[in-house]
């Protein structure tokens, strides 16, 4: 079971049965609160982050931010006969979703459903060629009509995948939202093992909303923490699998560690000291240059906050991400949770908060 607790993996399968598509993360808010005892202190703020908070005076503060939505869907129609149209909330890969069971979180509810459309004998029959489109799916609830529909449901609600946890060979597992499930549970891990010791710094962890919709909760927490340095901790596309072109992307495979992102978004101060507290304590990580030069997490955010925050990331590696059955290695996570800890404890340069 990698370098996880027994008690920590059980936290980790329980994280994973939460739903919080991005705009309504309370459940997985309630879940940090019910998981915390005491210290670090919970807080929550207007727009709906969480945070957990370890404060000793008068110190210099690091943020540690993972997002906690994920991606989803919001119902925008329901027909005479029952069934339901939606629109997209955050990056669907729709040819991913088709078949797919979900929940509607309808009135304090979870409203079971799928996602259909029409069977691939009707494309072959009427030759279409062309790709799978929101516009050809549907949810199907169960229901004959309208009326039984909206008695369950409403305009507006918004829908997650169900959840879907498997244990697959060795230390990998399967699930949906690995992104960015897996970065609330190693801040959650990670600054309850730092609050075990006295620190030189005060350290918040951040679970930021609405990530998957443009970084809003992210802009918000780094305002109200103010501090001088930060982590992020997000899912990286992992290039391990077919279709993935190292030589334009870079490599991330799993089990081999968290990737350490060099982007415009983050310092090469703050990398390079990473990378030495790393190899010092034998924690296994990656180079990684992620997709783009810029912007995709909450990195980007933070940099760019009050006089600026200098910023780490530290990319979980994961297969198929933004489909239903993302696949990630337990060795990272551990690592990774690790790594966090390490960061926090060694890095002293006062260079990073003059």
């Amino acid at each position: 079971m990698s370098h996880l607790t027994q008690k920590e993996y059980d936290l980790l399968t329980m994280l994973l049965n939460t739903e919080s598509p991005s705009s309504a993360e309370e459940e997985i808010s309630q879940f940090i609160k019910d998981n915390n005892k005491g210290v670090p202190v919970f807080e929550k703020d207007a727009i709906g982050n969480s945070y957990l908070f370890l404060k000793s005076g008068n110190k210099p503060t690091v943020m540690i931010a993972a997002h906690c939505d994920e991606i989803g869907l919001q119902v925008v129609y329901i027909s005479d006969d029952g069934y339901v149209r939606f629109r997209p909330v955050g990056g669907i890969d729709v040819k991913a979703i088709v078949g797919q069971s979900i929940h509607i979180l309808a009135k304090g509810k979870k409203i079971p459903g799928v996602i259909c459309k029409a069977p691939i004998h009707l494309d072959i029959l009427e030759k279409k060629e062309r790709p799978i489109e929101i516009s050809d799916l549907w949810i199907d609830i169960g229901c004959s009509s309208y009326e039984e529909t909206k008695s369950l449901i409403s305009i507006g609600d918004m829908v997650c995948f169900a959840p879907n946890y498997t244990a697959l060979s060795g230390k990998r597992l399967s699930s949906k939202a690995l992104d960015n499930k897996l970065g609330v549970f190693i801040a959650m891990c990670a600054i309850k093992r730092l609050s075990e010791s006295v620190s030189q710094y005060n350290t918040t962890a951040a679970f930021t909303v609405q990530e998957e919709v443009g970084g809003k909760g992210a802009i918000v927490a780094a305002q109200h923490i103010n501090p001088q340095w930060g982590i992020c901790i997000d899912a990286g596309v992992a290039s391990d699998c077919p279709g993935i072109q190292v030589d334009k992307y870079g490599c991330l495979k799993l089990g081999m560690g968290p990737g350490l992102q060099y982007s415009t978004d983050t310092s090469r101060l703050l990398i390079d000291q990473a990378t030495k507290v790393l190899e010092d304590c034998d924690i296994p990580y990656q180079k990684t240059v992620g997709l783009s030069a810029t912007g995709g997490t909450d990195t980007w955010r933070m940099q760019v906050s009050g006089n600026g925050v200098p910023c780490i990331l530290l990319s979980i590696p994961i297969r198929s991400m933004h489909t239903p059955c993302e696949i990630c290695d337990l060795d990272d996570v551990s690592a990774a949770i690790e790594a966090v800890v390490a960061i926090v404890t060694k890095i002293h340069d006062p260079f990073l908060y003059d």
